[in-house]
């Protein structure tokens, strides 16, 4: 499968899920040093909202990164995932102290689980994937939905406007290339799907939630990754201090590759 096949595939979810069999998530957030700061920058804004005996509902779970985290910590975890090949690898690290529940199912419809009944509701990978407004309002209004009134909801963008720097880094001669318009910049929605930071408040604000916190989750730590793979593991300890005490200042949320936006519903 490449990303020319994926291209040819007309549903949605199929190429969703046919994309998860050549794009390992998991190694993205943990297989690395730069990879690890999105997790841990993540994990520690979550950690700072839990209390003890908190359910947490996991919607695009991927292969398990955060549902086993929170899992081992003793929260109750329900675990929503679309692609088959991430939920082969999921029930494959599945043992008998998990308690994880793992439910296959598209974030447009979870019908299955009660209204109100979550206090922390994680809506991370389907907002890198669907394409259609309707279908993000959709995603969002279920993730809100069975949030609690008093819960927070933790909702990831991939940032449209640093993927020009990143892709160039990969690739000197990307803007050679034809996957954005020369004209405006804009960049093509394949294989995922960008936003620019007013953009994504839009899109929350419009569904009748309070934004509390902005969070730019992994920085510039994929365009650094080179030289923060290489750093002692002391130097590594103090980039994250600085990363994280510096996170939520506006100027770097334009410099980031993921947003992360903690919300809550309005009174």
């Amino acid at each position: 499968m490449t990303f020319e096949d994926l291209k040819r595939i007309k549903s949605e979810s199929e190429r969703v899920s046919k994309l998860y069999e050549i794009f390992n998530e998991e190694k993205r957030l943990l297989g690395s040093k730069a990879g690890k700061v999105e997790f841990l920058t993540t994990i520690q804004y979550i950690n700072s909202v839990l209390k003890k005996g908190d359910r947490i509902l996991d919607i695009g779970a991927g292969t398990g990164a955060y549902s086993f985290y929170f899992d081992e910590l003793g929260y109750k975890v329900t675990a929503v995932e679309l692609a088959d090949k991430n939920i082969e690898v999921f029930k494959s690290k599945m043992n008998e102290t998990n308690k994880i529940e793992l439910i296959q199912a598209n974030a447009l419809d979870l019908s299955c689980l009660q209204d109100k009944f979550f206090d922390v509701v994680l809506l991370f990978g389907p907002l890198y994937h669907l394409e259609k407004s309707a279908d993000r309002d959709q995603a969002i209004n279920e993730a809100k939905r069975l949030l609690k009134d008093e819960g927070a909801l933790f909702i990831s963008y991939i940032n449209h406007d640093i993927i020009h720097l990143t892709e160039s880094d990969y690739n000197p001669n990307w803007f050679d290339g034809n996957t954005y318009d020369h004209v405006t910049f804009r960049i093509d929605n394949f294989p995922f799907v960008f936003f620019t930071l007013e953009e994504a408040r839009e899109m929350i604000l419009s569904k009748d939630l309070i934004i509390e916190k902005e969070i730019a989750t992994d920085g510039l730590s994929e365009l650094l990754a080179e030289k923060i793979n290489l750093m002692s593991d002391t130097a590594y300890g103090q980039y994250l201090a600085y990363h994280m005490a510096t996170c939520e200042d506006i100027h770097k949320l334009k410099a980031t590759n993921h947003f992360l936006f903690q919300c809550r519903k309005s009174e």
